[in-house]
């Protein structure tokens, strides 16, 4: 089965007014499409996928992916705000039926949102997975990583995908005496982070040493889900400037 998440940066207008809102939410919809239906022809079926940044036109997204996805299911989950309106940070979620029908069924909860940034799981009968955006800033995101990951950490297997705003080079920089983030959540936790595979080749590179200067926002963490491993969406692509906002993929084998 496939994982993937998506940023799609509010795309979500399929029948806005607006035709420039509606050209961005109709490339975005043809791009998950085109995917999800090749993968089916490779036999490598995307089984859950996430979508955050979701704006408001949510519900009709989900109505034209199931439109055009006969095998799927999608539902927009608006993540409230302070005065518990619709918020930017709303999530899609599209999931395969078969999960439904072979698994028991499945459930999709929004948490967080008034208090810190939204994460909705999805519980289906064989484990737990979680779809997030955290918070902006590289100060404050590791400590909501933390929280989020310690909410679903009595769950096996788990899993956590996502736009974590910490750059995935950062992981694992730390000394004898201040741990790094990857050992502090694995001691704490049992979560392994594993990279999106994919690379940024062009844009930002430093003016004096011609070095590129990148990050890596988008991946997962994971800990008792078999044979995890990568599966970019956009096959030979790696004219990122940075790793974020981009649509990644990992597949893993069903229990």
């Amino acid at each position: 089965m496939i994982v993937g998440t998506w940023n799609i940066e509010r795309a979500a207008g399929i029948e806005s007014r607006d035709l420039g809102a509606r050209a961005r939410a109709q490339q975005a919809a043809t791009m998950m499409v085109n995917w999800i239906l090749e993968c089916a022809r490779r036999e490598e079926p995307v089984g859950l996928l996430f979508l955050t940044e979701v704006s408001q036109g949510g519900g009709e997204m989900a109505a034209y992916l199931m439109g055009q996805l006969p095998d799927y299911n999608a539902r927009y989950v608006p993540a409230p705000d302070r005065n518990y309106n619709p918020s930017p940070c709303s999530f899609m979620v599209l999931w395969h039926r078969e999960l439904e029908n072979s698994f028991g069924g499945i459930d999709i909860e929004p948490t967080g949102a008034t208090t810190r940034r939204p994460m909705v799981k999805v519980r289906l009968s064989f484990g737990m997975f979680a779809g997030v955006h955290i918070i902006a800033n590289e100060e404050e995101a590791p400590h909501e990583i933390a929280v989020a990951l310690t909410e679903i950490a009595w769950e096996r297997p788990a899993l956590m995908i996502g736009d974590m705003n910490y750059p995935y080079d950062k992981l694992n920089e730390g000394t004898i005496y201040n741990p790094s983030l990857a050992d502090t959540i694995y001691q704490q936790l049992g979560f392994t982070p594993y990279s999106p595979d994919l690379r940024a080749t062009w844009g930002r590179h430093n003016h004096t040493t011609g070095i590129l200067r990148t990050k890596v926002f988008d991946y997962v963490w994971a800990k008792g889900v078999g044979d995890l491993q990568a599966r970019p969406p956009i096959n030979n692509y790696q004219q990122w400037t940075f790793i974020d906002h981009a649509p990644i993929a990992y597949s893993m084998n069903l229990p």
